[in-house]
């Protein structure tokens, strides 16, 4: 998965790992998706 790798970035450009740092990457993650949902990106509609 992607994530993985992603999350390891996201935890070095945020100084460090912890609870709080990992649920901004989440919420990141979420914005993302929605983001992609609405402009259809990703979708599989063709």
């Amino acid at each position: 998965s992607e994530i993985r790798p992603r999350a390891l970035q996201w935890a070095i450009r945020a100084n460090g790992f912890s609870g709080r740092t990992a649920r901004q990457f989440i919420n990141f993650l979420q914005a993302e998706e929605m983001g992609n949902r609405e402009s259809g990106v990703g979708s599989r509609e063709s």
